[in-house]
């Protein structure tokens, strides 16, 4: 086990929507194009009440917005752009991140 939450979530709308998941959303891909990718910050806000959700929270029928945050608008620390880390991440969800 690798001891994170890993999976992949599809929203509908107006378009196809694909996030996915490695404990906390990684990517997001609007009509099949990649539009963020961690270390951007990745969010969904219930429309309920427009508090984030995480991953785990998420159920089928659920109204939800798309919040992104460009990496360059965030402080980050330098463990996020760890090669070892990131390649760690891409072999698990068999995703590309940078």
């Amino acid at each position: 086990s690798s001891g994170y939450t890993l999976g992949r979530c599809e929203l509908s709308g107006d378009e196809a929507v694909k996030l996915s998941v490695m404990n906390e959303f990684m990517t997001l891909e609007i009509s099949g194009e990649r539009q963020a990718t961690f270390p951007t910050l990745i969010t969904l806000l219930s429309m309920e009440t427009g508090l984030p959700l995480a991953s785990s929270e998420l159920k089928q029928g659920m109204r939800v917005g798309v919040l992104v945050v460009e990496k360059e608008k965030l402080l980050l620390g330098s463990g996020v752009t760890d090669r070892k880390s990131i390649a760690e991440a891409e072999r698990l969800l068999g995703l590309k991140l940078h």
